[in-house]
């Protein structure tokens, strides 16, 4: 770690990789989700995915060990920011068995099934997080 308090070392199963979007700010730019080895969910952006080395990249269902810190730029308690030099690839889940290691994991995903009323369109969950 790097001193901050802040800063976490979590393993995150990869889940989703969007497509790279250009971005005045960071480039092209990819957002990633995931769910920790403590079934927490994560949003990871920004994530200059084809711009990172090789032994960098990751696969979906794919689980890496990185640091993590807050997004400030992003209130959603999900959402968390990476050090892009500090990815650490370990396996791919498979599909074996029906899909049954994947699903396991998917199961802790957590649902979303009410919307603000005020807009009707927006995620809500009491505990703040939107993914």
């Amino acid at each position: 770690m790097s001193g901050n308090s802040l800063n976490r070392t979590e393993k995150i199963l990869i889940l989703a990789k969007t497509y790279p979007s250009p971005s005045a700010k960071y480039g092209e730019t990819s957002c990633i989700a995931g769910i920790t080895d403590r079934a927490e969910m994560r949003r990871i952006y920004p994530v200059p995915y084809r711009r990172l080395e090789g032994k960098y990249q990751f696969s979906k269902w794919q689980w890496v060990e990185v640091e993590t810190y807050p997004n400030t730029q992003d209130i959603r308690k999900e959402s968390r920011k990476i050090y892009f030099d500090r990815i650490n690839l370990h396996n791919v889940i498979n599909t074996k068995n029906k899909w049954k290691e994947r699903m396991s994991w998917a199961g802790g995903i957590p649902q979303i099934d009410r919307f603000k009323k005020e807009t009707g369109n927006e995620p809500y969950l009491d505990s703040g997080i939107s993914l």
